[in-house]
């Protein structure tokens, strides 16, 4: 086992960074962790003079060309060590989680061009240092666990910071770096989610939908914006956009759980008779938010039965749209038997990569714990399918 990593002790950090051991930029509250995670910031009355952040030593700026030297409070060498071992576990087996093994001409871009183009976008490399180390950490009997994942989350910190600058200035040489970086913060907030010392698993999944909803739309927005250049570059030059593929009919248990929703959805409008006129406007606004859901949702079961479109059941949400996700956040029944079917969805198409394995029996049994204890037979006939589903 590899020497522990010394490193500085931040006797003026928030406690929030202390209690998960990850270093705190000190410049709360919140501090820049605790803002990116969107979670309490407090600091210890010692900690502060007159109102300020006493500072013990030199303060630390996060300036791009220096943020790598801040993970962990690595020594240059322990650091280039460490970076060495992440590099070698993205480009031997991290990048395969990114690419289809039906269409293994896409394995050079995500194997080789891009931690090429990390040389040159630091945000980049610190994406790809952060996923590495997260699949570092989940990979079992790991004795130092816990290292790999502040690890990652402070990798994913000092990039989160330098992307959000880049993303005022996107041209036709950083395109490129700039989607699969988006791509790669929407992988890596679904599996951050999934493991409870990260910080983002006390929301769940569910409550984390909103922040996911805006990761994916942004990406979206990028793509559409700059559509022309981008399917030029390396990791999407080999897809066809463009072919309308043919799409084989749902099975049959498939096919009866969609109707199912629809069935329910229709039904809301019988229970509007003693609503009050605000009521009604909502419940207006919901079922047409899950009617378009149920129909996406129908449509991502086709489509990800072809392998090279098996990505199709990550933009599910953003696909619904943000009267779905409110919907869902106001735990409506309709919308969260929804969001058990885009998470049976997930456990069929991608349960064989390492950071989807838990992402379906995880949305199915959040959706469940919020719904009312009575249940309509129609709705526990869904909840038993979507839960058989997912079952391992």
């Amino acid at each position: 086992m590899a020497p522990r990593r010394t490193h500085r002790k931040s006797r003026s950090g928030c406690i929030s960074c202390k209690q998960r051991r990850i270093k705190c930029d000190e410049r709360g509250p919140p501090c820049g962790p605790c803002s990116h995670r969107e979670i309490e910031c407090t600091y210890s009355k010692a900690s502060r003079t007159n109102g300020s952040i006493v500072r013990h030593g030199p303060t630390l700026a996060r300036e791009p060309d220096s943020a790598l030297s801040e993970v962990s409070g690595c020594t240059d060498g322990s650091k280039a060590l460490l970076e060495l071992e992440l590099m070698n576990k993205w480009t031997s087996k991290t990048f395969l989680s990114f690419c289809c093994p039906e269409l293994k001409i896409d394995y050079p871009a995500w194997q080789v061009l891009l931690p090429r183009e990390g040389l040159k976008y630091p945000f980049l490399m610190q994406g790809l240092f952060s996923m590495a180390a997260l699949e570092i950490a989940a990979e079992e009997d790991r004795e130092n666990y816990d290292e790999y994942i502040n690890i990652a989350l402070e990798y994913h910190d000092s990039a989160s910071q330098m992307f959000r600058a880049e993303l005022s200035k996107i041209t036709p040489d950083n395109q490129q770096a700039v989607l699969a970086f988006s791509i790669i913060t929407m992988i890596l907030s679904l599996a951050l989610a999934q493991i409870p010392q990260s910080g983002f698993a006390s929301k769940g999944l569910i409550g984390g939908l909103g922040g996911y909803f805006e990761l994916v739309r942004g990406g979206r927005i990028i793509t559409i914006q700059h559509w022309e250049g981008l399917t030029k570059c390396a990791i999407l030059r080999n897809h066809d956009f463009i072919t309308e593929p043919h799409l084989e009919p749902l099975e049959a248990d498939v096919e009866a759980a969609i109707s199912r929703l629809n069935i329910l959805n229709e039904q809301r409008h019988n229970s509007t008779l003693f609503q009050t006129q605000k009521e009604k406007l909502l419940s207006i606004t919901y079922h047409g938010a899950c009617r378009k859901a149920v129909f996406h949702l129908g449509d991502s079961f086709q489509q990800c039965k072809i392998p090279v479109r098996r990505g199709h059941a990550l933009a599910f949400p953003v696909l619904a749209g943000r009267d779905f996700v409110t919907a869902v956040e106001n735990g409506d029944t309709v919308a969260l038997l929804a969001v058990m079917y885009w998470g049976v969805l997930i456990d069929r198409s991608n349960n064989s990569i390492w950071w989807a394995r838990s992402i379906g029996k995880m949305l199915v049994g959040e959706a469940k714990d919020l719904m009312t204890i009575e249940m309509d037979p129609l709705v526990r006939v869904s909840v038993a399918w979507a839960e058989e589903q997912v079952k391992q």
